[in-house]
Parts: C-alpha cells; sequence; structure tokens
C-alpha cells in the first residue's frame, strides 16, 4: 500500500479527489485497499443545470449516489474509510441564492464529515477561461 511504498506514518490520513463522473465501486474498493482512509468527492454543485453548463460528467443523482456509496463502505466493518468530504464550487456561472443554499444543504445531509467550499477561479487554459476570453462566459 501507500504506507510501505512512501513510507507514511502509521495513522496519517491518505486522501483521494475522486469525480461523481468516474465514480467506480471496484477503483475505491482497490483504493481503500492500497490505504487511502479519506475521500474528497468533486460534487461541485447539486444543481443540474448548474452541472451541465459547467461542463461535469455528472448529474446531482450521481453525485448523492456516489456519496451514499462512499458513506456505505465507511460504515463496512474493518473499513479504512475514515472520512468523507463533499467538495462545492461557489459562483458558477447562472448560479442564484436559492441554488447555492440547496447545493449547501444537499452537501450537508449527505452524512459526509466534512465539505469543503470553493470560489470558482476563472484559470487560462480551462474551459471557464476559454468561455471568459470569448465573452460567453
Amino acid at each position: 500500500g501507500f504506507r510501505d511504498a512512501y513510507g507514511l506514518a502509521d495513522g496519517c490520513e491518505v486522501t483521494l479527489e475522486m469525480d461523481p463522473g468516474t465514480f467506480d465501486v471496484a477503483r475505491l474498493r482497490a483504493f481503500l485497499e492500497a490505504g487511502v482512509t479519506r475521500v474528497s468527492l468533486g460534487v461541485q454543485s447539486f444543481d443540474d443545470k448548474l452541472l451541465t453548463s459547467a461542463g461535469r460528467s455528472h448529474d446531482a443523482a450521481e453525485a448523492r449516489a456516489a456519496v451514499e456509496l462512499l458513506m456505505q463502505a465507511q460504515s463496512s466493518a474493518g473499513s479504512p474509510l475514515r472520512s468523507v468530504s463533499v467538495d462545492l464550487i461557489g459562483g458558477l456561472p447562472g448560479e442564484d441564492l436559492a441554488s447555492w443554499r440547496r447545493s449547501l444543504n444537499a452537501a450537508a445531509t449527505t452524512g459526509a464529515q466534512h465539505i469543503s467550499v470553493y470560489d470558482l477561479q476563472v484559470e487560462p487554459r480551462t474551459a471557464y477561461g476559454r468561455w471568459a476570453e470569448a465573452g460567453t462566459l
């Protein structure tokens, strides 16, 4: 596992970021067997319209299903998964206060131990950067 390969201390946290659109139970199982103890799931939003416009490969239902599978994996006897995090992005184009509140509420009710909130950063060489440059953001 990771601990032996990289000389990690016993009990240290090993976090893996996963995408609900490419989430795979077999892959999760392999990562847990390798020593992952925390998964940070890049949900970004629980609003299908925003997820589509952001070019995400998942929808809100797939995000919820992925979180549920993580919570089930965590509650399994002997599971090394100690923590689940849901990542959201605030300030997505087209997002209003009501949508943001729905996403926050959805994240808060997943059972995840941690919620990370990131502000949208428009960077060059990303889809948002290209859209901003073209004036279509």
